[in-house]
Order: structure tokens, then sequence, then C-alpha cells
């Protein structure tokens, strides 16, 4: 039997539905499944597997929210263990022979919710959504009974035979019964974001209509409908697929140290990218990179990210990097001149960006800098940039809080510092965009508790409904402290800038920072498909977690390829810049990549809210 929720009338059907139309569910799952019957008679395969890798483990589904239980029944542990070992045949012969021992109710919950997921894992949808119901008719629980764990499972179930209404459906009751606030909460929202992303316009304009009357559904379409509106492209499913796809599960670097031939076949694997044999992948690439002195480090993880994505795209030129400490001018000719690179990555400095783009017209040979300085972008000398700059991040940050939050008069809050002054300005230069929004700047001591307190009282009476605040963690502590205290009636919305994004920072203020928005410049913790796949194969080749840098200049590099393999078609090198004056957009780890006429490479950002001291994304 197979439970279904009804979304053109935003209430739930009667728990168990007529055996023709299950019969039909069936058929229509079952067209998605390619399940390999197993054989019963086999023995379930030992730890000490010679095809298991010591240390290495399954990835976890998105859904498997829950905590496992310390259950003692052998069965059920052996489950787990071959779950662990990406053995999910016998996983789940060893979960049905655990449900059908003596359990308490929340034993038998557990087992249950494993064995569904093993299903689902599977890619047997059909056998998930059986699971459940079956659960549901023992236990006598309707769907709004339902623990908000086997709504999740349920929505999943849907999304892999691609039944968009009940996908819709079960994500609303899995948010409802989780409160809205919960883990479950959180995962629904993101399952049902990408869900959302891959349904064409036609479908996403029907769907408006059946789930007008459910504010939660209706509220994430309308911002799915609102980011097409603003260039956003239709996604492909194939992240969410993969989920219900077993060889997903037989293979998780994340936890042991690959040998050369693991790397190679992962990163070969991963990258699904079609070569263009029109001289992209034989096409030379520097690098203009701090290598030596203070910013080495900084300089190594950017060159890490760009060597990772040229590999996963075939370039069979190795790049050809160059110490900027060394004299950033001299270098970037060497690229130009000697080496006959197309493209140069780099510089990260603003000085060296400024030097460098005074003879870039000489040699015909772009740079893509990493610099954050205003001013840097000049797509006429070719001088590309790409950083989470202030005026990316506020225009991110603006663009949100009317859309998503429905704010009218919006201030921002800088230190008296340099740093103020440049997101100031940045602020000043992106009001042009928002001429039906009020939006005001304010210069703050921060050592100066009166005038923080003056300033707080001046805001409230001027009524602002939102305010960003772009200072560093502690140092804006005094500052949010008293602009919750003065604003206890009506408090506005508090955002920030990535300046106060500080994790570490966050968990040690977390009371005081709670339901603050705050703008990210790569969301570390983030647990979209593509950016798990990135970590992974990131620490399998270079034995460490990426950080900002690195993913960064691992997106530059993708969109570069992504932009030459489109546009650059006749094997002129003096073209290159030309490729990237219709530039299509391109979807990263770190957002949206799109690139503007000054030669501005703009990203959509992830915007995270504090939430009971972690660092949830909402976008």
């Amino acid at each position: 039997m197979i439970i279904t929720v009804d979304p053109s009338l935003i209430r739930l059907k009667n728990f168990l539905i007529r055996s023709s139309v299950i019969c039909l569910l069936l058929l229509v799952a079952s067209c998605y499944q390619n399940k390999r019957p197993i054989n019963n008679t086999e023995n379930f395969p030992s730890s000490t597997n010679a095809n298991i890798i010591k240390n290495k483990k399954s990835p976890k589904a998105p859904w498997e929210v829950w905590r496992q239980s310390n259950i003692r029944n052998e069965d059920f542990r052996r489950g787990l263990r071959l779950i662990s070992d990406g053995e999910l045949e016998f996983a789940k012969e060893s979960f049905i022979l655990a449900s059908s021992s003596p359990l308490s109710k929340e034993e038998e919950e557990i087992v249950i919710l494993n064995l569904c997921s093993t299903y689902l894992k599977l890619g047997d949808g059909k056998k998930t959504l059986e699971c459940i119901s079956k659960y549901a008719v023992k236990r006598q629980k309707t769907p709004v009974q339902l623990d908000s764990r086997f709504s999740l499972l349920a929505a999943y179930a849907y999304c892999s035979v691609n039944d968009i209404s009940q996908t819709l459906a079960w994500a609303s009751q899995s948010q409802k019964s989780d409160s809205g606030i919960g883990e479950v909460s959180n995962e629904t929202r993101r399952m049902t974001i990408l869900y959302l992303r891959s349904i064409d316009d036609q479908n996403l304009d029907k769907m408006l209509t059946v789930w007008k009357d459910d504010n939660y559904i209706s509220s994430l379409i309308k911002g799915e409908k609102t980011r097409r509106l603003q260039g956003g492209s239709i996604f492909s499913a194939e992240g969410l697929l993969s989920w219900f796809d077993k060889n997903t599960y037989k293979l998780d670097i994340s936890n042991f140290k690959a040998d050369e031939n693991s790397k190679s076949n992962l990163e070969e694997t991963y990258s699904n990218k079609e070569h263009n044999d029109v001289d992209i992948k034989n096409i030379k690439f520097g690098a203009l990179l701090p290598l030596s002195g203070q910013y080495s480090t900084h300089g190594k993880h950017v060159r890490d990210g760009i060597e990772l994505a040229l590999s996963q795209n075939g370039i069979l030129t190795p790049l050809i990097t160059k110490d900027s400490n060394v004299g950033a001018l001299a270098e970037y000719e060497a690229l130009a001149a000697n080496e006959k690179v197309s493209l140069v990555f780099g510089p990260m400095i603003a000085k060296d960006s400024e030097e460098v783009t005074s003879v870039i017209n000489k040699y015909a040979v772009p740079c893509v800098s990493f610099a954050k300085k205003a001013g840097i972008p000049d797509m006429e000398r070719g001088m590309l940039r790409i950083g989470g700059t202030p005026e990316n991040q506020l225009k991110e940050l603006v663009k949100f809080s009317q859309n998503q939050l429905s704010l009218q008069k919006i201030a921002l809050i800088v230190p008296s510092e340099e740093v103020g002054q440049e997101y100031r300005q940045a602020f000043q230069t992106i009001s042009t965009s928002f001429s039906n929004l009020v939006l005001e700047s304010f210069i703050y001591e921060p050592r100066n508790l009166q005038s923080i307190d003056s300033l707080s009282n001046r805001l409230k009476l001027a009524g602002f409904d939102g305010i960003i605040i772009s200072d560093t963690l502690p140092q804006a502590e005094p500052l949010i402290r008293s602009i919750r205290e003065i604003n206890t009636e009506k408090p506005p919305v508090l955002l920030g800038t990535s300046l106060i994004g500080d994790p570490t920072k966050i968990k040690m203020y977390s009371n005081l920072m709670e339901g603050m928005f705050l703008v990210s410049l790569y969301d570390i913790g983030s647990i979209d498909t593509e950016h798990l796949k990135f970590k992974a194969i990131y620490k399998a080749k270079f034995s460490e977690d990426p950080d900002l840098l690195a993913a960064q200049s691992y997106d530059a590099a993708n969109f570069v390829i992504n932009t030459l393999k489109q546009n650059y078609t006749d094997n002129n090198k003096e073209n290159v810049l030309k490729s990237f004056q219709n530039a299509p957009n391109f979807q990263g780890i770190t957002g949206e990549l799109s690139i503007l006429e000054s030669g501005e490479i703009y990203r959509t950002l992830t915007i995270l809210k504090v939430d009971r001291g972690k660092l949830v994304s909402i976008r």
C-alpha cells in the first residue's frame, strides 16, 4: 500500500488508497527501477572483505538526518556495518531481519527508517513508499501523525520517480511535522529548492496555481520564479538523482587517503564535461600567484583549485605557474611572451593586478585577478576579476532583503576604518539599482559605547526594518547588543557581510547572533551534492579540505573553460578575450557565476541564517 498527500486540496488523503491507483503508481515507479534480484542463499560479507578499504565509509544520504540508536539487535548492528561498507543489498536483508525481531517502538522506528533509506539508496522508490505505508498501518498512524523523518523520506521517494505533486506534498508535510525549525526542515527546504530548480517553466507555473494556498511551498516556488527572472537557469536534476543510484554509495574518499589510482579514477568519474576538440584541451594556461612570502599558503590554495579544474576538464597542458613576489610585471611578461599562455589566472594582490593591467594590451593575454579592490576589472584591456567584493556582497544582501524578507528601509553600519569606507562606498554604488528602497549608511565608533547607543536610538526613530552590519566579531558585539536592547518592541532584521561570518566566533556569540542573516562567500558546510563531491576529490588530491580561495579559483577556472568551450572556436589566441564578451552563466561551487560588462565575474552568493548557534543555508 502506498500513502499519498492530496496537493490539490492541501490536505491529507485517506490513509489507504484504492488498489487500482496503487497499481498505477507502482507501474510508474517501476519504470525508474533497475533493481538486480538478490540471491537469498548468499552469505553476508564479512567486514574483512578485500574490496573494502580500511577506514573507508559509504556516504550518508541527505535524508538520513536521524541519529542511530544504540540498539543491541545483532541484525541491525550488522546492517549498519554493511551500510558503512557500501553493501546495500546485504544491509537491506539485515534490516528486514531486524524489523521482525522484538523491538521497542523507538527501536523499531529507527530500524524501519534505515530499511526505507536503504531501499531508496538502491533506487527503489516504490519499495520505500510501501515500507513507509506498512509501518504507518502497523502503528495506526495517519500521514499527519508520521514522524517528519518519514515525510522527508517520502518526499525523496516521490522525487526519485519524478512525481512533482507528491514530492511537494510530502515536502510540505515534512516541514509542518518538524515545525519548520529542525534539521528535517532544513533538509526539506534544501531538497525542495534544488528540485524546483529542475522543473520547467510550464510545470512551475502550474505548481504555483496548485500550491497557492500553502505558504511554505508557494513561497519557495515564487523564490524560484524570481531567480529565473533575474537570469537564473533551469538546473539538471542529476545531483538529486545521483542519491538514488547504488553506485553513489560504493565510494567515499572523505575518510581515507586515496592512492594515485583512486584519485585519478574519482576525478574521471566526477568530471562529466564534454571536451571541445577545438584546441581547448591543448590550450596553455598560466598562473601568477604569491608562491613565496607572507601569502604563499593562499597562493598554493588558489593554484590547487585551478589545477583540479583543469584536470577534470581534460586540459592536457600543465598549468604554468610564476611567483608574483619575484616581480608581477616581469613574470606576467614571461608567461605571455616566453611561455605563450592564452590566459593567466592571477594576480591575487591589488597592486600587482594594477601593474599587469598596464601591459595586457601589448600581449593580448587576459588575466583573471583575485584581488578585491574596487576598480580592478577592466574588460576592454583584458583584466577580469572574481572575488567576494563589498559591492557583490551588499547587492546580494539587499536583493535578499527585498525579495525574501520584504524589507523596505535598510541601513548599513560600518566602522570608522578603511574597510568601513570601502563598504560604504559600495553601498552608495548599488543604491541606484534599488530606487524603490530606502538605503542609508552610517559610521560608528566601535569602542565608544555612548555613540553606539545614540546610533541605535537614531536607527529606531528612523524606522529602519533592516540593518546590515559590516564589521568583525567581537568588535561589532556591543553594536549588535545595543540594537537588540533598544529595539525590543519591533526589532529590525539584522544582516551581516562576510566580515562577521566567522563560524567559530558566531558560536561564541550564538545567543546574540541568533536569527541574523549573513552573506557567505563560500559555505564550507554545504551538503549540496556537487559541493560534497568537490570536497572529497580535493581532499583526496591535496590531503586537506578546500578553503574559500581553493573553491573560488576552482570556480574561476571552470567558468573560463566553460566560456572557451562555448565561444572559442578559431584557434586564435588573440580572440580569447572576445570569448568573455558573451560568456554563459555557470553554476559553481561558490554560487552562480556571470560576467558583467566591466569584466567583473559576479556571483550569486549563499545566504546563511544563524539558527541555534549554527549557520544554516537558506538560499
